[in-house]
């Protein structure tokens, strides 16, 4: 019977320990996972801030860890200047930003998806975005699944985007869209300063310097792309000076003509020709340099009425 109870004795003292320990461990752990996410908010502050010290047409491309201490983690930039990190255990690190920053990180982090840019222009300001190209309407009202709503026998626009681009003179990009539910009216090539060196769109953030007026540069619709009936839509620009950092190269008209739903993206079935950069030195296309994600946009058309 003693023996018995001083078994039970010693293992409730090891039990005891060992939860101890256990508390303990993990009380370490979560120190340093507190620790890692204030560091990595920190060099992403010390980011913004080079930016701040830097002239216009900066742009520096910068990788974010795929985890942190080990862990899945989101970031965010609220209210333009307050950049919050949040583990998959819900630890939080926030920290200011010197300046108020557009842009945005891609939701979670994953391999494959950790190179963003910071760039600085003398219309966008500082800007941070993950290096991918992008459709995005300009489009506000949603429905409960976060799909954008338009009626249909309405009107919208479109903007191609590219981000983290250096030294880019000539681009090409083809798209698809839902021709049945989706007619394309028009495009407009932004560009900052027209021929005349006056400044144009610089409210839609350009990526382009200047206006391709056939001697500066030139910029259309690519005839072997080229079916709207179908919903295929190819544009190609060359331009006389190089750009660099992120921007939209154009914005695109739609009428939105059919109830359902349609899609806007870079078409699958060009992926060899689609978003291509020409080499100007030797004159044959390269993706290098290029954006490795492209992101289409997704709408919904509502019978008129229908909410």
């Amino acid at each position: 019977m003693e023996l018995v109870l001083i078994f039970a004795f010693i293992l409730t003292v090891f039990i005891v320990l060992m939860g101890a320990l256990s508390t303990q461990f993990s009380e370490l752990n979560q120190e340093k996972d507190q620790a890692a996410l204030d560091t990595l908010a920190q060099v992403i502050r010390n980011e913004v801030f080079l930016a701040t010290q830097v002239s216009n047409n900066y742009i520096r491309k910068f990788e974010l860890p795929s985890r942190v201490n080990g862990r899945q983690y989101t970031l965010a930039i609220e209210d333009g200047d307050l950049l919050t990190i949040q583990n998959e255990d819900s630890l939080l690190s926030t920290i200011l930003l010197p300046v108020i920053v557009k842009g945005g990180f891609i939701g979670e982090i994953e391999q494959g998806q950790t190179e963003h840019c910071i760039t600085k222009s003398q219309f966008d300001g500082i800007r941070i975005s993950k290096n991918q190209a992008s459709i995005e309407p300009n489009l506000t009202d949603s429905d409960a699944d976060g799909m954008l709503d338009i009626a249909a026998g309405e009107k919208f626009w479109v903007y191609v985007r590219v981000n983290c681009l250096e030294n880019v003179k000539a681009v090409q990009y083809i798209l698809q869209f839902d021709a049945d539910t989706l007619t394309f009216l028009s495009d407009q090539t932004l560009y900052q300063k027209d021929s005349l060196g006056q400044f144009v769109f610089t409210t839609e953030n350009p990526f382009f310097i200047s206006e391709f007026d056939g001697i500066t540069g030139r910029a259309g619709t690519s005839p072997q792309f080229w079916d709207p009936g179908q919903g295929v839509l190819g544009f190609i620009f060359i331009a006389k000076e190089s750009s660099s950092g992120s921007g939209n190269l154009a914005r695109l008209q739609f009428l939105a003509k059919e109830a359902g739903q349609a899609k806007i993206a870079f078409h699958p079935q060009y992926e060899d020709k689609n978003l291509v950069l020409l080499d100007k030195r030797t004159g044959k296309e390269t993706k290098k340099g290029l954006p490795p994600s492209k992101i289409g946009a997704e709408i919904m058309v509502q019978t008129p009425g229908e909410s």
